[in-house]
Parts: C-alpha cells; sequence; structure tokens
C-alpha cells in the first residue's frame, strides 16, 4: 500500500505551526486567503504567531482578535469591504503585538530571497546587524551570477532588436 504525505488540516497545523511560528499567510491575495486554516489555528489555541502577509485581510484581525499574534509583518492589516483591522487597531494601540510596516514589493523580495536562501541584510532603520533568519539563511548574493543574468538580459535584448530590424527590411522590401 503506498504511503502518503496527505494529512487534515487538523493535523497539519498541529504539526507544522507550533506557537511562537513565522506564519505566512494571503500571498495569494483576497481570492486566495486559507480562512480554514486560520480558524483551525484559532481552534488549536496557537500562541505568540508572527504574521508575515502581503494583503491581510481580515483572517490576520481575526487571529489577532483571538490572541494567536505576537507580531505582524506587513503592507496592510485590514478588510477589503469595511476598511479597518479593528482588533488589529486595538491590539497595537494597547501595545499586545509588534507591527512591522512592509510594502508589497519588500514582503515579496524577503519571501522570494528566503525561498532562495539569499541573505538579504539588515533594515535600513537598524543601527546594527540583527540575526533575521526569516530573510534567508544562505549566503551572500553573488555579484557573479548577477553579472551573467544582466549579460543574457542584454544578449536576449540584441537579438530582439536584430529581429525587429529584419521584420523591419521584408516589410519594406514587399
Amino acid at each position: 500500500m503506498p504511503t502518503t504525505k496527505l494529512v487534515s488540516l487538523r493535523e497539519a497545523i498541529a504539526q507544522f505551526i507550533p506557537d511562537g511560528s513565522t506564519v505566512v499567510i494571503g500571498v495569494g491575495l483576497e481570492s486566495c486567503i486559507p480562512f480554514a486554516a486560520g480558524h483551525e489555528i484559532i481552534r488549536q489555541r496557537k500562541r505568540d504567531l508572527t504574521l508575515v502577509g502581503p494583503i491581510s485581510d481580515i483572517l490576520f484581525d481575526q487571529l489577532i482578535g483571538a490572541g494567536c499574534v505576537r507580531a505582524v509583518r506587513a503592507a496592510w492589516v485590514g478588510n477589503v469591504i469595511t476598511g479597518s483591522g479593528y482588533s488589529f487597531r486595538r491590539a497595537v494601540e494597547g501595545g499586545r503585538i509588534e507591527v512591522e510596516d512592509h510594502s508589497n514589493l519588500t514582503l515579496a523580495l524577503g519571501l522570494r530571497a528566503g525561498a532562495m536562501g539569499v541573505r538579504l541584510g539588515r533594515p535600513l532603520s537598524e543601527p546594527s546587524p540583527v540575526d533575521r533568519p526569516e530573510l534567508g539563511l544562505g549566503d551572500e548574493a553573488d555579484v557573479g551570477f548577477l553579472d551573467s543574468t544582466i549579460g543574457l538580459v542584454w544578449r536576449a535584448l540584441v537579438v530582439i532588436l536584430f529581429l525587429l530590424l529584419l521584420l523591419a527590411i521584408a516589410r519594406a522590401l514587399s
């Protein structure tokens, strides 16, 4: 009988999200927000989570209101229809959660760098190096790799311009 990697949502949350985890939610934008997973996190009473997400919508607000969240790294926390995330606002005003404000771009770059194992360094606002494993545990970025990528882009641009020139000549001759 083949072994399956499928587990129930309840088992997955219990196994892969211990208290104190950093959880990325809402990267598929509004249509793919994992409400079932968020509600299971609430049911299991997970605590001290750090939530990361570009468009957090109401799920972040629900997790904060349920007392599951210690920190938020997001571009925006609220609800598309009603606006403000009221639990988020109360928690910030009451000093119950830490907030690290980002743009969608910096979140996307940080998540991509982490997936690639590239260390981005530290935020510009911090005066000294800080251990930030969520930004990537890998080696420093390889500048030689970047140079070869730029060279490839330039060669592709030259080929495209040459093809456009050939098309223009063919059109002029016909």
